[in-house]
């Protein structure tokens, strides 16, 4: 079944079929899921100690990863497509990295707890709409 047809660069159509096409109750669980686990993970993450103290390479690596999986989510919800889930997943997976590095690089807390529970939230979260679309 064909739900609506797409252009490609070279100017060939591609048919986009209605199982890559996303409901608008999913796409508003999706984003609701991270701007809630989002809020939670940054509202108790404390002001760093030396703010001039340079980011680690892992850090920067990981906040490389969730700003583009933050991203890809935002183009693929809008677009309503099923991509903005699995970025959403990689979104989840980059928050959960960013509290085991913030964890190796020595910094202790509940927060660190709360970040890395946002991350799995934001995860399972992705992958269950996944699932049911």
């Amino acid at each position: 079944m064909t739900f609506a047809t797409s252009t490609t660069t070279t100017g060939a159509r591609r048919d986009v079929s209605a199982e890559d096409v996303l409901s608008r109750s999913v796409v508003t669980f999706a984003a609701a899921a991270w701007v809630v686990f989002l809020a939670i993970s940054w509202a108790v993450q404390p002001a760093p100690a030396d703010p001039d103290t340079p980011l680690s390479v892992s850090a920067a690596l990981v906040g490389i990863a969730f700003h583009g999986a933050l991203l890809a989510a935002a183009v693929g919800l809008g677009m309503r497509r099923r991509f903005g889930l699995i970025a959403g997943i990689g979104g989840g997976l980059a928050l959960v990295g960013a509290a085991v590095v913030c964890w190796a690089g020595g910094h202790t807390g509940a927060w660190i707890a709360v970040q890395f529970t946002s991350g799995v939230g934001l995860t399972l979260a992705s992958l269950g709409l996944l699932r049911l679309s």
